[in-house]
């Protein structure tokens, strides 16, 4: 039996972008060292700065919390082609899946992203990686 999970990405005001489902694997050890290779440190920008677009530098970032989004789902399927990786309607708090582990995306333009999760055994959130928020506070808000 599949590690399920069900990881979130919130736009700046707080409010689920998209909920992606994954089917094995969501543990820290697996869905968490994924969310790491592909998010952490990428600064997320208002908009692609021309020397990127025309090719002069080779960068990493993302234009906004829904490229984010956009690019999270993208390299999770490169990885996963067939099955694993799915979408479910981003509603929050979350509904059953039967998921083990709920994680949380969030970001700002001019930061790098910031990721959570939690058991649904234990409601604690903890800190993956990204500068550490008051998550309680972000979820409130939305």
């Amino acid at each position: 039996m599949g590690t399920r999970c069900l990881t979130y990405v919130f736009d700046e005001k707080y409010k689920p972008i998209v909920c992606i489902y994954r089917q094995f694997d969501g543990y820290p050890e697996g869905h968490g060292e994924d969310l790491k290779r592909i998010l952490e440190g990428v600064p997320i920008t208002n908009g692609i700065p021309a020397q990127v677009l025309l090719g002069k530098i080779d960068e990493r970032l993302f234009s906004g919390m829904e490229e984010l989004a956009a690019v999270l789902v993208r390299k999770l399927k490169e990885k996963d082609p067939h099955g694993n990786i799915y979408l479910v309607p981003p509603v929050w708090p979350p509904e059953d899946h039967w998921q083990e582990y709920e994680w949380c995306i969030f970001g700002k333009i001019g930061r790098t992203p910031t990721v959570y999760y939690r058991t649904r055994r234990d409601s604690g959130w903890v800190h993956w990686f990204g500068s550490p928020i008051n998550i309680l506070e972000c979820l409130r808000k939305r």
